[in-house]
């Protein structure tokens, strides 16, 4: 679609803003709401995307020659939001299933280490499920976690570390990092087996501590609108279910351990 008329037809119909964030590339991203239920999402200057009330059409305009951060931006934050509006919650965690068949998600802050860690624990047998974004759903009475599409934005450290099992995209050295198509992932939904909040500080011991069930526990670090308007009550039960069906830890880990150290530890718990 041609990015005037899109911004054109927007402004036609002025909505209410959802979201605003600054994204690492420095661009401002910001979500709003029509009349109608659509939403329109602004990526800076660089594209403009139209969600659909029902979540069932996305329309999308380019307005920059950046076709890699574009792409990126919509099989990322598009496709998370997109499925939000299809009633999905978004938990921002890595996921992997163990050489065991146990899918683990592991949540907490950016910065905290997860991809990295993801990236060791498929080192050593697992496979990749969702990388940073983990969208899980009440199906049929039961939490269902659903993959990722199989790409990962891989630390420029740790590229040598998946060179074997992934395919460079395109490469963004300001964000320290690469694009990359994974070669191998899951691609069919399930149960979460466990699920981790990583905890990272200079002064922390290395320990991995079970929880009390509490829905409270990731609905921290859930991601977009999870805990406001009519969606509050819908997603309080889901992390309720999520509690009671999956196991939950803390692991706390030293800012310097290595993530070999902290996967074993995950391995040995989990696996």
């Amino acid at each position: 679609m041609d990015a005037h008329a899109l911004a054109s037809a927007w402004r036609e119909s002025p909505g209410e803003s959802l979201w605003r964030t600054k994204f690492p590339d420095g661009a401002i991203v910001s979500v709003e709401q029509g009349s109608e239920g659509e939403q329109r999402i602004a990526y800076g200057e660089l594209a403009a995307f139209q969600i659909a009330a029902d979540g069932h059409e996305l329309r999308w305009a380019q307005t920059s020659n950046d076709d890699a951060a574009v792409q990126r931006f919509l099989l990322d934050t598009c496709l998370w939001w997109t499925s939000m509006t299809l009633g999905f919650e978004l938990l921002h965690a890595s996921a992997v299933r163990l050489a065991n068949g146990e899918l683990v998600a592991i949540a907490g802050p950016t910065g905290a280490g997860k991809t990295s860690l993801a990236i060791e624990l498929i080192r050593q047998g697992a496979t990749p499920f969702a990388d940073d974004v983990l969208a899980i759903r009440r199906e049929d009475s039961r939490v269902v976690s659903h993959p990722g599409p199989a790409l990962m934005n891989v630390p420029d450290a740790a590229r040598t570390a998946v060179q074997d099992w992934t395919t460079p995209i395109a490469s963004f050295p300001g964000q320290g990092e690469t694009w990359m198509a994974v070669d191998r992932a899951a691609a069919k939904p399930a149960s979460l087996s466990a699920a981790i909040v990583l905890d990272r500080g200079p002064k922390n011991a290395l320990e991995m501590l079970r929880l009390q069930p509490s829905p409270l526990t990731f609905m921290g670090y859930t991601w977009g609108l999870t805990n406001t308007g009519a969606r509050g009550e819908s997603s309080f039960e889901t992390f309720a279910d999520l509690a009671e069906s999956a196991p939950a830890y803390h692991l706390n880990a030293p800012a310097d351990a290595s993530p070999e150290v902290i996967a074993k530890l995950i391995i040995n718990t989990c696996g």
